[in-house]
């Protein structure tokens, strides 16, 4: 699957998700979002391993502090002993600019979430957007 990146026992897939390589961190980007309309990506936990029926996310953290997190269900995948659990990620409409284009300028942005998975108790997952306008 070319959008996946693991995280040891968790990986993450879906619209934006870059990664060039498995030594690189990947992130999910947004490009330039337009603070009337804002934006939103969805994305895919992908648990496997002997925890993976049982794994739950929790976020913790946002980076910037309007990010919006949304986990849904967590479901079974095939015969697969793994699950996939559905992750939005929104920008809300009206937000202030901003550049997180992890450049010196601006960082990446950042969602921190707690796992109940003892090989990975905490993924980071990196966004890179600019928000213009208001």
């Amino acid at each position: 699957m070319r959008d996946l990146a693991d995280a040891g026992e968790i990986a993450v897939a879906g619209e934006g998700w870059t990664q060039e390589s498995a030594e690189e961190r990947g992130f999910v980007s947004f490009g330039i979002v337009h603070s009337p309309t804002g934006a939103e990506r969805r994305l895919i936990l992908i648990a496997h391993g002997p925890h993976a029926a049982g794994v739950k996310f929790q976020p913790v953290t946002m980076d910037p502090d309007f990010l919006q997190v949304q986990v849904g269900e967590t479901k079974p995948i095939g015969a697969m002993e793994g699950t996939q659990t559905r992750l939005i990620v929104r920008i809300p409409k009206g937000c202030r600019p901003v550049d997180r284009s992890g450049t010196e300028q601006g960082k990446l942005g950042q969602i921190v979430l707690q796992t109940n998975d003892p090989a990975v108790p905490r993924l980071t997952i990196y966004l890179r957007f600019v928000i213009e306008g208001e």
